[in-house]
């Protein structure tokens, strides 16, 4: 979030109904005007949760405004994965994960074989 004013404010993330969805403020306190204060969002699921999409609504109030932002996941099983994944290049074009996951995925997919060798 950048506060683009010139007098700094500060902000109140609002809790999400979802309780697999978990805000994390990295900094807290007064943004400076032309700072940005990173928000992360993260999705916690169980071992065994089947797959299901999830839609809730972050929002950040100020003073003067409230942002909702909207946070949509879809949840896919392992196994499944790659058939979805290939459907969804057919008709997309690109890859279901955002590329960061994906990334953060294999680099943890790769650690994992090193480890069991």
């Amino acid at each position: 979030m950048l506060n683009e004013d010139s007098i700094g404010h500060r902000i109140t993330i609002k809790p999400v109904s979802d309780k697999r969805i978990a805000i994390q403020q990295h900094e807290h306190g007064v943004i400076a005007p032309g700072m940005i204060r990173k928000i992360s969002v993260l999705v916690r699921l169980a071992e065994d949760e089947q797959e299901d999409s999830i839609k809730d609504v972050l929002q950040i109030v100020t003073k003067h405004e409230t942002f909702k932002i909207p946070i949509t996941a879809t949840i896919h099983l392992f196994e499944n994965f790659e058939e979805v994944n290939k459907k969804h290049m057919e008709d997309m074009g690109k890859s279901v994960q955002n590329s960061r996951v994906r990334e953060r995925l294999l680099r943890k997919i790769d650690e994992g074989r090193e480890a069991s060798r």
